[in-house]
């Protein structure tokens, strides 16, 4: 159930989640999401005497206060109140219940990051949640924390939802007004009823089994009713007048004019030595990963962004196999190949981009993995921007042996790339605009982070665009992990 309504006609700015029963499983608050996997661990006890075993475990946790407890560490101790509350508590069968709750949270997490992430693009974001003072620690273990501006916990601020002081708190953390904000969260009485006498507007997220009750018990039509964290993005965009399907599918369309100006390359030149001293000598680019190509996986992105036509390097001995192989399992595919031996993978960077020289230019890799539409979602982002913005692909999870670190400051803008520790990498795609080229243009450069650092240092604005987690796919090893993030994916 949509309302329009819902965003109201002021500028949407910011938007609210709540963490139990909203992130963790779309509607369902702790307490339900736990009754059936103890159902099916053989604790079968009265409704009355496990509400009150759950709820003198919640309080104690509440009052005892432990910022440090992980999600897995916090499930695990209340599994253990609540069995020993009920007179049955057994080592085995408490980490039985909580791995299997743990399990269910996180996976619902993962799912609901990708639209988490494409909000955050146009969005601040953050929780709001009733919580045991250890909402960060929980957020840091599921990646929560990676795409949330503000994490507010009510054992922190000292105050529950639905009191307006912890909405506020939120707010003012983020410098919005109520009327700029919506609220996200299962709970009638405490996160929409509470949103709403505070001054902003209220999703309210039920399972799909009690839409037609969340109808009926629903406090104004301003309140809008979803099943699904997925469809929060195509309710805000619409409520403020922009294409919501395409929004929630893949990020917002590119408008057309801005994307007969973008052109791509894709470099696939690698020798793939590291394959080879393991006994593969299968092509870089043709090192199949989940049953399909690098090459392969690469190519589906462009497709998905809406691009057609771009420029693409092989390397000389495997030049014939992938051109082939681009032929045959991407015919609607125009590409302008160049088949060449390449003294780094800089200088093949270089080509490509002199190619599309008075262009935006969209440059990647056959190495990396990441998620479906996300080449997609970077040009939609591209599209809110000025178009001499320069935007680098990066990701919080750090997974190469020579990582590039991007100082980003709480705009997004990239700041800096050097070899120190930051919170962000950058992911080997990049949106270069022609401004760009042409002050790098002529000089001479070690390397790519050395001429991506010229441009920001000589004040090219730089964005970052959150890829979520990607794997480099360097060495064999690297094969299993990328199948790991595709099966998470699907």
């Amino acid at each position: 159930m949509r309302s329009d309504k819902a965003t109201g006609s002021h500028e949407i700015r910011a938007v609210f989640f709540d963490y139990g029963g909203t992130l963790d499983c779309a509607g369902t608050a702790w307490k339900e999401h736990f009754l059936p996997i103890y159902k099916r661990h053989g604790v079968a006890v009265e409704q009355e005497r496990f509400d009150h075993a759950f709820y003198r475990a919640d309080d104690s946790l509440v009052a005892e206060g432990r910022p440090d407890l992980t999600l897995t560490e916090v499930v695990e101790e209340q599994v253990r109140r609540v069995l020993k509350n009920l007179h049955l508590y057994d080592k085995d069968l408490a980490l039985s219940i909580a791995g299997d709750f743990i399990t269910s949270s996180i996976n619902s997490i993962n799912a609901s990051l990708p639209v988490l992430r494409r909000l955050r693009q146009r969005y601040r974001l953050g929780i709001i949640s009733n919580n045991y003072g250890n909402l960060l620690a929980i957020c840091k273990q599921t990646g929560l924390d990676t795409v949330m501006d503000v994490m507010v916990d009510s054992r922190v601020v000292g105050a529950e939802k639905p009191d307006e002081r912890i909405f506020h708190a939120a707010l003012d953390a983020l410098d919005i007004r109520p009327e700029q904000a919506i609220m996200v969260g299962d709970s009638l009485k405490r996160d929409i009823k509470g949103a709403l006498s505070t001054g902003m507007g209220a999703v309210w997220i039920v399972p799909s089994a009690k839409l037609a009750e969340a109808m009926k018990q629903r406090p104004s039509e301003e309140v809008a009713i979803i099943t699904s964290i997925d469809e929060i993005a195509d309710l805000i965009w619409k409520g403020q007048g922009q294409d919501g399907e395409q929004n929630r599918q893949h990020g917002p369309a590119v408008p057309c004019d801005r994307s007969r100006k973008i052109r791509a390359g894709l470099i696939a030149a690698g020798t793939g030595s590291r394959f080879r001293k393991a006994g593969i000598d299968t092509p870089k680019p043709m090192v199949e990963v989940g049953g399909r190509p690098l090459l392969g996986w690469a190519l589906s992105q462009f497709r998905q962004a809406g691009i057609d036509r771009l420029t693409i390097i092989f390397n000389t001995a495997n030049c014939s196999q992938c051109s082939r192989y681009m032929a045959a399992s991407f015919p609607d595919m125009q590409a302008d190949i160049e088949c060449m031996d390449t003294e780094s993978s800089f200088a093949s960077f270089l080509n490509v981009l002199h190619r599309g020289a008075g262009h935006h230019m969209l440059i990647t890799t056959t190495d990396s993995i990441y998620r479906p539409g996300a080449l997609s979602d970077l040009l939609s982002f591209a599209s809110t921007l000025p178009e001499q913005t320069m935007i680098l692909g990066i990701s919080a999870f750090i997974d190469d042996e020579k990582p590039l670190y991007a100082a980003v400051d709480q705009a997004g803008r990239i700041t800096a790339l050097h070899d120190t520790p930051e919170r962000f990498v950058t992911t080997g795609v990049y949106l270069i605009p022609p401004e760009a080229y042409e002050l790098g243009r002529g000089r001479n450069f070690p390397a790519l982070r050395k001429f991506l650092g010229f441009l920001i240092e000589n004040g090219v604005e730089c964005r970052g665009f959150d890829m979520g987690k990607s794997v480099d796919v360097d060495r064999p090893g690297d094969i299993a992990e990328a199948e790991r993030l595709i099966a998470r994916l699907d």
